[in-house]
């Protein structure tokens, strides 16, 4: 199994002095993990990561249905 790339990490004031640069890498599609004292407080994402993130989905009742609808498993 491939191990996951840690996000980057920046501390609060950190993340504030380096902001454009952040935002920058954060649209590149790399979210950014932001602390407080060390501990994880927030994570930056991309626009269309967080829509996608949002984004409504089908109850998987609603979803068995819209399946079997189109699909031929005889």
């Amino acid at each position: 199994m491939m191990a996951m790339k840690q996000a980057p990490r920046y501390s609060v004031a950190d993340a504030r002095n380096h902001l454009a640069s952040i935002v920058h890498d954060v649209e590149a599609g790399s979210p950014v993990e932001i602390t407080r004292r060390g501990e994880p407080v927030a994570v930056l994402v991309s626009l269309a990561e967080y829509r996608r993130l949002t984004a409504s989905r089908p109850r998987l009742g609603e979803a068995l249905a819209a399946f079997r609808a189109t699909a031929d498993v005889e």
